[in-house]
């Protein structure tokens, strides 16, 4: 994404090509929490063999701050954000049913300082 908009012929000389902000919300923020370093795992019954594997995903240097949106966060477990090093906002509904704020308190707690 971050290519496509730095390349576009109007929003190309706009933008910076660095120092980018991701905004994502629930799979949005899953997905910029792995653009920003996360390593997503996916669940037995996510995969082709049914065994858990990691999910490969490729960060982006260019990324340097995450707005989060109630993330979705159930692919991250025990240590698989600790390449995330970005300042990170975030911010939950608390009556979210979908995704409640512990998907949240994930992120903080698996997330080094």
């Amino acid at each position: 994404m971050i290519d496509a908009v730095v390349s576009d012929p109007v929003l190309g000389n706009h933008v910076a090509p660095t120092g980018v902000g991701v905004v994502g919300h629930s799979i949005g923020a899953y997905t910029a929490l792995a653009v920003a370093g996360g390593n997503p795992w996916a669940a037995p019954h996510e995969s082709e063999d049914g065994k858990a594997c990691r999910v490969p995903v490729v960060p982006d240097a260019r990324v340097s701050s995450l707005l989060l949106l109630n993330p979705a966060t159930f692919w991250f477990v025990a240590d698989s954000l600790k390449e995330v090093r970005v300042p990170i906002l975030i911010l939950t509904g608390e009556n979210d049913q979908i995704v409640p704020p512990l998907h949240a308190q994930t992120v903080c707690q698996r997330k080094p300082n």
